[in-house]
Protein backbone atom coordinates (compact mmCIF):
# COMPACT_ATOMS: atom_id res chain seq x y z
CA UNK A 1 0.00 0.00 0.00
CA UNK A 2 1.13 3.57 -0.36
CA UNK A 3 1.81 5.63 2.49
CA UNK A 4 -0.85 8.84 2.81
CA UNK A 5 -0.55 11.23 5.12
CA UNK A 6 -3.83 11.59 6.58
CA UNK A 7 -6.03 8.78 5.08
CA UNK A 8 -6.59 5.03 6.78
CA UNK A 9 -5.51 2.33 4.45
CA UNK A 10 -8.39 0.15 3.33
CA UNK A 11 -7.97 -3.26 4.41
CA UNK A 12 -9.42 -6.33 2.78
CA UNK A 13 -11.51 -8.58 4.69
CA UNK A 14 -10.38 -11.72 5.56
CA UNK A 15 -11.12 -14.75 2.97
CA UNK A 16 -13.26 -17.20 4.49
CA UNK A 17 -11.98 -20.69 4.86
CA UNK A 18 -13.36 -22.88 1.92
CA UNK A 19 -16.09 -25.00 3.40
CA UNK A 20 -14.51 -28.71 4.85
CA UNK A 21 -16.30 -31.92 3.45
CA UNK A 22 -17.54 -33.92 6.25
CA UNK A 23 -16.28 -37.43 5.73
CA UNK A 24 -17.31 -40.44 7.92
CA UNK A 25 -15.18 -42.43 10.08
CA UNK A 26 -15.68 -44.96 7.33
CA UNK A 27 -14.86 -43.41 4.30
CA UNK A 28 -11.10 -41.76 6.03
CA UNK A 29 -10.00 -45.33 7.01
CA UNK A 30 -10.73 -46.22 3.50
CA UNK A 31 -8.84 -43.56 1.93
CA UNK A 32 -5.99 -44.16 4.42
CA UNK A 33 -6.05 -47.72 3.12
CA UNK A 34 -6.07 -47.03 -0.29
CA UNK A 35 -3.16 -44.07 0.23
CA UNK A 36 -1.05 -47.22 2.41
CA UNK A 37 -1.82 -49.59 -0.42
CA UNK A 38 -0.90 -46.91 -3.51
CA UNK A 39 2.02 -46.19 -1.83
CA UNK A 40 3.55 -49.45 -0.88
CA UNK A 41 3.09 -50.33 -4.64
CA UNK A 42 4.88 -47.74 -5.75
CA UNK A 43 1.93 -46.25 -7.76
CA UNK A 44 1.69 -43.15 -5.89
CA UNK A 45 5.15 -42.44 -7.16
CA UNK A 46 4.62 -42.95 -10.38
CA UNK A 47 1.57 -40.71 -10.18
CA UNK A 48 3.61 -37.71 -8.89
CA UNK A 49 6.16 -38.55 -11.52
CA UNK A 50 3.24 -38.46 -14.29
CA UNK A 51 1.93 -35.19 -12.57
CA UNK A 52 5.28 -33.20 -12.51
CA UNK A 53 5.90 -34.70 -16.37
CA UNK A 54 2.57 -32.82 -17.89
CA UNK A 55 3.00 -29.83 -15.88
CA UNK A 56 6.32 -29.46 -17.42
CA UNK A 57 4.90 -30.27 -20.85
CA UNK A 58 2.21 -27.91 -20.24
CA UNK A 59 4.65 -25.15 -19.09
CA UNK A 60 6.92 -25.50 -22.22
CA UNK A 61 3.53 -25.50 -24.46
CA UNK A 62 2.94 -22.12 -22.67
CA UNK A 63 6.15 -21.04 -23.19
CA UNK A 64 6.07 -21.78 -26.63
CA UNK A 65 2.80 -19.99 -27.47
CA UNK A 66 3.72 -17.14 -25.64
Amino acid sequence: MHSNPGHTALTRPAALPAPCPDFSEEQLIAFDRGYAAAKDTGALDRTQALAALNLDLSHNRSARLA
